[in-house]
């Protein structure tokens, strides 16, 4: 028996399709090696995109760890 399991990719493309935003609306997203993200946008995000976009992300085990400060 052989049994795949995959994730799609974390971009800026795959995140905006999944919180319905338009394209070219996230225009970085950062995974951090300690697994802090950071996305920025062009446009404000409402308070309930904010909290979808946290939990797009937590359905990616992210956030898991704080961005170094150096």
């Amino acid at each position: 028996m052989k049994y795949t399991f995959e994730q799609e990719p974390l971009t800026c493309i795959t995140l905006e399709n999944e919180l319905g935003l338009n394209r070219g609306d996230i225009a970085s997203l950062t995974v951090y090696p300690e697994r802090a993200v950071e996305v920025e946008t062009k446009v404000d995000l409402t308070t309930t995109a904010q909290a979808n976009l946290k939990a797009a992300l937590a359905k990616k085990n992210l956030p898991r760890g704080k961005k170094s400060v150096i």
